[in-house]
């Protein structure tokens, strides 16, 4: 995520709140059909402590559209998963094994290289500028537009802000 030090775009037209692998996802997935985005975080970097640790072949689909290569991050494919209760034991058992729509139906990944490799996937497109590292507030809204601002940087006008 860049630092601060660049003024926020005049205009844009989808304001991301959350640079996670949603926010990073949505930003790439924009940036691909040329929508001004703009992305902003509390903090500059990728958190390096895991929250996700599963996907399944629909959420792989979709990493797919962002633009993200089959290599751009490790997955371990899970064939099995057994949910257990201390005090019953195991109650239920769901096969995973084999694929659906050309992706294995569950994985197992660190999030924080899934993280990056989104980042620099929505890097890739002059469309979409991120900032982190700040704190943010909307400065003004109407009912078309808000502007977030970051001290005297501010952006003039958004049309959508989805909260990841």
């Amino acid at each position: 995520m860049n630092a601060n030090n660049k003024a926020l775009p005049e205009t844009t037209d989808v304001l991301i709140v959350g640079n996670g692998p949603v926010g990073a996802a949505l930003a790439a997935l924009l940036g691909r059909y040329g929508v001004q985005t703009l992305v902003i975080d509390k903090v500059h970097d990728v958190l390096l402590m895991p929250r996700a640790i599963a996907l399944d072949n629909e959420a792989l689909r979709i990493l797919q559209l962002a633009g993200l290569a089959e290599d751009a991050f490790e997955k371990i494919v899970i064939p099995e998963v057994r949910m257990h209760c201390p005090m019953v034991g195991q109650f239920g058992r769901a096969n995973t094994a084999g694929s659906l729509d050309g992706h294995p139906k569950l994985v197992t990944f660190y999030q924080p290289d899934l993280e990056g490799a989104l980042r620099v996937q929505s890097r890739r497109f002059a469309n979409v500028a991120s900032r982190g590292g700040g704190s943010w507030k909307v400065c003004s809204r109407t009912t078309t537009a808000c502007s977030p601002g970051c001290a005297a940087n501010s952006a003039k006008a958004i049309a959508y802000v989805p909260v990841t």
